[in-house]
């Protein structure tokens, strides 16, 4: 190692802040971003209906809220450029496949569903639709998670204590060489 080492911090556990910021995130998300969704069903349960899942994915829904998830997971990969992240490239290759395979889904669905008069003769198949928009879904909530604590172990990489430690490290040595 050199007096100029920018290695990546060692992957640990993550501390009590950073699962209580990384849980507030989640139910944030899960209360607030969801609203519209868990909103508009409960209103049609006032209103004496029974929707089910198919309801709320017939036309993608889910593909939208991964590719924002994916595109955020994006940003803070990006962002973290010139500090050491651990990860990076993987988590940033699979929020660029979400984000694509949550586009192309959504397309696929809203163009099936818009028709506007058109004789298209495919026809939209929502067990394939609801399975694939809640996989994504799914996916890309884990993704974002597994950023936002790699965000906090980057936030807390210190290059000049690294640094101390490793000049310690070669004085140590150098004096081991003299004795």
């Amino acid at each position: 190692m050199t007096a100029l080492d920018t290695t990546e911090p060692a992957l640990r556990l993550p501390n009590k802040h950073e699962l209580y910021r990384t849980s507030m995130w989640l139910f944030t998300h899960l209360i607030c971003g969801l609203m519209p969704l868990w909103g508009s069903w409960l209103l049609l349960k006032l209103g004496l209906h029974s929707p089910g899942l198919s309801d709320f994915v017939s036309h993608g829904e889910f593909c939208l809220y991964a590719a924002a998830l994916a595109g955020t997971s994006l940003f803070v990969i990006l962002r973290e450029e010139r500090h050491p992240l651990r990860g990076r490239l993987f988590v940033g290759l699979v929020a660029v496949a979400l984000l694509a395979s949550s586009a192309l889904v959504f397309a696929g669905a809203f163009t099936l569903n818009y028709r506007s008069g058109a004789s298209i003769p495919l026809q939209l198949d929502i067990a394939f639709l609801t399975t694939a928009s809640m996989v994504l879904y799914v996916i890309a909530l884990v993704t974002a998670v597994i950023t936002l604590f790699l965000e906090g172990l980057s936030q807390s990489y210190d290059p000049r204590k690294a640094q101390t430690k490793e000049q310690g490290a070669l004085t140590q040595a150098f004096r081991s060489i003299k004795d």
